[in-house]
């Protein structure tokens, strides 16, 4: 050591602090927790989000880990219940001794747990709850990954305004809590733009039959039908009766993540062609690995992945990416470290910022996709689009093409 103070000054101090602070707290593996619903109603997609956690901390990990020490995951089960949360958070950072905490899914079960990370001062990289109050608090340790829910009328608004111009619309929604409050919103939004309502129908989730009501909305000739199910059943329902007795409007648009997904696909069949809905990602869209991922997903866990896999997956580099650029492995300096992330991701480039209300929020699209061939092309935003949008004509029940951006 003396002959390395006599001619390396310099190195010896930086080989002295890394003892004295950094070594110290790396005794044990690098710990991270990680908030999911395991079980209940969320299941297949936290199984999915933490299939992709695992996947990325093992590369991590091969790759040489954080300052040579193993990454290690502590995946707690929230049931999706806001209450476990909050227990969740308390025993992660008191027993555990976790540095960061990631995941989070419901925004109810996200807003108890994040409200004890805060309190407890260590920093929260939340990567699918949408709520949009979330970062509009100004916590100052809180930090979210994915888009937020006011993104998804954004870009339908968009799409509607430059490119389809269409004068009124339908809507059929499940007779639920959700769906009457989910359809008073969307009637709300698109009266703004300028569109009439022509008529508002709703079903009783499970029920088999809905010729009835779906030929009530083919007889008032809406130009956009929007439909809000929650189940898959409903939506394949939807979108085949409506087919068979001859509802073909210029645009039809899934509103809630199950039109999606592709269990829809593959029981609506034909059925799902041309119909539009909300995605966060896309295998195809010109992220950097994305594609990569994708297949490297499917050939570990033989399933094709969506987007809760990508945010987690994406979310676990984000959260190394700041523990090696933190100064030392204390949840202050890895919240600093977080709040100057600049990466590029499988889910899209990060970077949190503040913009109208929202604080340490990353920018990212919410994106237009529309069934076409087997596939959900992405259609909107025009400079991320994979395909062109294919609008039925009501007559014949032909397409009329609108062209993406010719970056594809």
């Amino acid at each position: 050591m003396n002959y390395l103070s006599n001619k390396y000054p310099v190195f010896a101090l930086i080989f002295l602090l890394f003892l004295l602070f950094i070594r110290p707290l790396m005794a044990d593996d690098v710990k991270v927790g990680i908030l999911l619903p395991l079980t209940g109603k969320l299941a297949s997609f936290a199984e999915m989000g933490k299939n992709a956690f695992l996947m990325a901390v093992e590369e991590i990990n091969e790759a040489g880990g954080i300052y040579g020490e193993n990454m290690s995951l502590i995946i707690e089960d929230t049931a999706g219940i806001p209450a476990n949360g909050r227990s969740a958070v308390k025993k992660l950072i008191s027993q555990d001794n976790v540095l960061i905490l990631g995941g989070g899914y419901s925004s109810s079960v996200t807003w108890e747990a994040m409200a004890c990370a805060q309190k407890q001062e260590v920093p929260f990289l939340i990567n699918t709850s949408s709520a949009d109050k979330i970062t509009e608090r100004g916590k100052e340790y809180i930090f979210r990954l994915n888009q937020p829910a006011s993104g998804y009328f954004e870009v339908f608004a968009s799409f509607i305004k430059k490119e389809l111009q269409t004068k009124n619309f339908a809507i059929i929604h499940e007779d639920t809590q959700f769906g009457h409050s989910r359809s008073n919103i969307i009637i709300q939004q698109l009266n703004r733009l300028g569109l009439r309502l022509v008529i508002k129908c709703d079903y009783t989730p499970g029920q088999t039959d809905l010729r009835a009501t779906l030929e009530h909305i083919r007889d008032k000739r809406p130009e956009l039908l929007y439909l809000i199910s929650s189940g898959v059943d409903d939506a394949v329902l939807l979108v085949n009766q409506a087919r068979e007795i001859g509802l073909i409007p210029k645009l039809i648009v899934g509103g809630t993540y199950t039109f999606s997904l592709p269990e829809f696909r593959k029981n609506a069949m034909k059925g799902s062609e041309y119909v539009c809905t909300y995605t966060l990602w896309s295998p195809f869209l010109p992220y950097i690995e994305s594609l990569l991922f994708f297949k490297k997903y499917i050939k570990r866990y033989r399933v094709a992945p969506d987007y809760h896999a990508a945010q987690a997956y994406s979310a676990m580099y984000v959260i190394k990416d700041a523990l090696l650029r933190s100064k030392t492995l204390t949840p202050t300096n890895i919240r600093d470290a977080l709040g100057k992330t600049d990466l590029d991701t499988v889910f899209g480039p990060v970077k949190f910022i503040s913009y109208n209300k929202k604080t340490q929020q990353n920018r990212l699209p919410v994106l237009l996709g529309q069934w076409q061939k087997g596939r959900l092309e992405i259609i909107w935003p025009k400079k991320l689009a994979s395909q062109n949008f294919q609008s039925r004509d009501e007559s014949t029940g032909g397409s009329a093409a609108i062209q993406p951006s010719d970056k594809f």
